[in-house]
């Protein structure tokens, strides 16, 4: 099973939350500016809330 972490984030919160889980699953966390290489079973995918709306980037 491929287990993917992603995230975006401006203050690094989310960086801290998306590197706990990664952990919990044995994966590693990384930016959403990455590509996502091959097939990926199950995505976390994590941002913050700015100004009551997504960052554009994580659409």
């Amino acid at each position: 099973m491929n287990i993917e972490v992603r995230y975006y984030s401006k203050s690094g919160n989310t960086k801290k939350i998306a590197n706990a889980i990664a952990k919990q699953v044995g994966v590693s966390a990384k930016s959403i500016h990455e590509p996502i290489q091959g097939k990926v079973d199950i995505l976390f995918l994590g941002t913050g809330i700015y100004a009551f709306d997504i960052d554009p980037d994580i659409i």
